[in-house]
This record gives C-alpha cells, sequence and structure tokens, in this order.
C-alpha cells in the first residue's frame, strides 16, 4: 500500500489486513510499529520481482498512486472496486491518467444491505 493509505489505516481498530504482510511503498522514512509491516521504495516492476522471489504469488495494492504506478507498468492482472454510498465531493482520483485505455472483462458483482457494492474485473 501507499504512505498515505497507511497513514489513514493506522487509525482503524483492529487491524483491517489479515495477512501474513504488509509492504508500505514510501521514499519517506517511516518507523513501523508493527512487524507485520516492511517498507520499500522500489518501483513497481521491481518490487514485483523482489516479492515474487520471495515466494509470493499475488499482491493486494491498496492507494491511488500505487495502483496507477502498476497499472502504467502493466503488472495488474485484475482489479476489485468497491463503491460505497457516498458521493464525495473532492478527494485524489482513483485511478488518475493513465497514458492509455485498459480493456476490462467483468467476472463478478455482490452488493451488501449496507449498500456496497463490489465488482470484480480481468484486465484483457
Amino acid at each position: 500500500m501507499e504512505r498515505g493509505t497507511y497513514d489513514k489505516v493506522l487509525e482503524f481498530d483492529p487491524w483491517p489486513y489479515k495477512v501474513a504482510r504488509v509492504v508500505v511503498v514510501t521514499q519517506r522514512p517511516l518507523a513501523v510499529p508493527d512487524s507485520r509491516v516492511t517498507v520499500s521504495a522500489l518501483p513497481p516492476r521491481e518490487l514485483a520481482a523482489d516479492l515474487s522471489a520471495q515466494g509470493f504469488k499475488k499482491i493486494y495494492l491498496d492507494g491511488g498512486r500505487l495502483i496507477q504506478s502498476f497499472l502504467r507498468e502493466k503488472l495488474v492482472t485484475d482489479l476489485t472496486i468497491t463503491r460505497i454510498p457516498v458521493l464525495i465531493g473532492e478527494g485524489l482520483p482513483l485511478f488518475g491518467a493513465l497514458g492509455h485505455d485498459i480493456d476490462l472483462r467483468h467476472t463478478g458483482t455482490q452488493s451488501w444491505s449496507n449498500g456496497f457494492v463490489q465488482s470484480r474485473y480481468e484486465i484483457i
């Protein structure tokens, strides 16, 4: 996840990630209070190769700019997009300018009684 997302997630109780390890991608120094969290300043392609060499098969990306950087490098195979029933008046765009269109194939959608809607896509 990117640094801004990590800073926000630190406010959550309990910790929302049920994975063995979280990598925070940042160029700024970061004190990490949790042994499940490591820090990396590697660019997307090098980070993906490093994680692959460590035996990781899938990477869950969190944070708009980080997702954009992996999309630009064509390192994303599928997307899960969750929408909540709030129109945000200001903020950062999730995907921003990518330099080219990315074709998707819809693979499923699920909704919940709280209004959340989650759609899954493969990148073609």
